[in-house]
């Protein structure tokens, strides 16, 4: 297929038309896009990302591996280390209650935010999460953090 080279801003990019689709590449970081302009993969800071059934799988340098999905939200292929609480300032109320080998961690964040853990007692990394306006970020190391959703402030505020 065709493949266009050019600087943009003093980096070197290319453009190249393959069977798949179109590639971006931008100083060795590439974007991948399917025929109908949608997203097919990312290779890009260490981080890979390419489609697969029901959403996107990435893959971080470490091994890391999280699938982002079609309707929202993501599905951990790699364990869950962890999880915990970003910004305890931001808890309003936390309960835990056992039953039947399994707790249940509830936490309600200021602003209304709750989430819910379900954790299977002697069987570390076996979580349930579920959790309504509450914000979620995973680390490298397979370490999620719960964080109560703040919504953008426009400028000025």
């Amino acid at each position: 297929m065709s493949k266009h080279e050019f600087e943009l801003d003093g980096q070197q990019c290319s453009f190249e038309m393959t069977a798949g689709g179109p590639v971006f590449t931008v100083e060795g970081q590439q974007v991948k896009f399917g025929m109908e302009g949608q997203l097919r993969g990312v290779d890009a800071f260490g981080t890979k990302m390419e489609a697969v059934e029901g959403g996107q799988l990435v893959t971080r340098e470490n091994g890391f591996q999280i699938k982002l999905l079609d309707g929202g939200g993501f599905e951990p292929v790699s364990p869950i280390k962890s999880i915990g609480i970003q910004d305890l300032a931001d808890v309003a109320d936390y309960a835990v209650t056992t039953e039947g080998g399994i707790a249940t961690h509830r936490i309600t964040f200021h602003g209304g935010g709750e989430a819910e853990v379900k954790v299977k007692l002697g069987q570390p990394g076996a979580y349930d999460l579920s959790s309504l306006r509450v914000e979620q970020r995973i680390t490298n190391e397979g370490e999620l953090y719960l964080l109560a959703h703040k919504p953008e402030r426009p400028a000025g505020e």
